[in-house]
């Protein structure tokens, strides 16, 4: 009887053919081979199927759907194969770092309380001849990470590793109103429950930039949706009544929202929802994040 793998590593491909390649040799090229990489084809309609199926190897599950059930489905999917002790997400036109399994799991060992390990990434360009470090990630305590998550997802989801009993007792909320934001959402559940997320400092994939991307077509739709659910969620957590407020287009609205975020610390502070030291971190944090906002609208003008 064969053993269960350590890490199952979840790939959904849609129309995937162009980039597909380099993702899943990158993760069969991991220096920690104990794993089994599921694929797991939504429909597609190019090439998708014959890449996967031109592999020989053993550790790839090739799993198709005969329609487009799109991700949070997909990806629930892919959960309930899973085998592995450890659930690991990867986007099928990603590069991962032939170490991020191995790094990963150290940090695993290193830190028993941890629920979920984070990474840092680079941006790539569409083309894959460019590479830069992503600036909007940065290493930050597990407090601080459960704190900021609602208003930032500080966790990369391609390349993140979570202990599989956690992914297979929350799964990704099955529901549209959380469309193109459901690892968010998920993590938020998580934190919620007092699940703890360390970060790596190393930038372990290399994060393709496209203007076909699901973050790139949907940012704006995503982020009226997201509004919604951030005043629920805070409301829910913390009682309290977060304001509505536009999106940040200029330096009026950045102050508005910036003193917003500055209230809401201080409120968790005094009511002891987190400690000095973890408000300090937030205050360092929201100066990063709006300092990067900032930039954007000089930049546009």
């Amino acid at each position: 009887m064969m053993k269960n793998p350590k890490i199952s590593c979840i790939m959904p491909a849609y129309n995937a053919g162009k980039y597909l390649k380099v993702a899943i040799d990158s993760i069969l090229n991991q220096t920690f081979k104990d794993f089994e990489l599921i694929i797991i084809n939504d429909g597609s309609s190019d090439n998708t199927e014959d890449i996967i199926l031109s592999y020989d190897d053993s550790r790839i599950v090739y799993i198709k759907n005969e329609r487009n059930l799109k991700l949070m489905k997909t990806l629930n999917k892919g959960i309930d194969k899973a085998k592995g002790e450890f659930i690991s997400r990867m986007d099928s036109d990603d590069q991962a770092h032939p170490s991020l399994f191995e790094r990963e799991l150290q940090e695993f060992e290193k830190h028993p309380d941890a629920g979920i390990v984070n990474i840092l990434t680079n941006h790539m360009s569409e083309d894959g001849l460019r590479i830069r470090p992503n600036r909007q990630y940065f290493k930050i305590s597990p407090e601080v990470c459960s704190v900021v998550c609602i208003h930032a997802n500080m966790i990369s989801h391609p390349g993140v590793m979570v202990k599989g009993d956690l992914m297979r007792k929350y799964h990704y909320a099955d529901d549209e109103k959380y469309l193109h934001f459901e690892d968010s959402e998920l993590w938020c559940r998580m934190f919620a429950d007092g699940v703890k997320c360390y970060t790596l400092c190393d930038r372990l994939l290399n994060y393709r930039m496209s203007p076909t991307s699901i973050n790139s077509m949907y940012a704006n739709e995503r982020f009226f949706r997201k509004k919604d659910f951030v005043i629920s969620y805070i409301r829910k957590r913390w009682n309290y009544c977060y304001p509505q407020l536009p999106p940040i287009t200029d330096m009026k609205s950045l102050i508005n929202n910036y003193n917003a975020l500055n209230h809401f610390w201080i409120f968790l502070k005094k009511r002891r929802y987190i400690d000095s030291l973890t408000y300090w971190g937030v205050v360092k944090w929201q100066i990063h994040y709006f300092l990067g906002i900032l930039k954007r609208i000089v930049l546009s003008r």
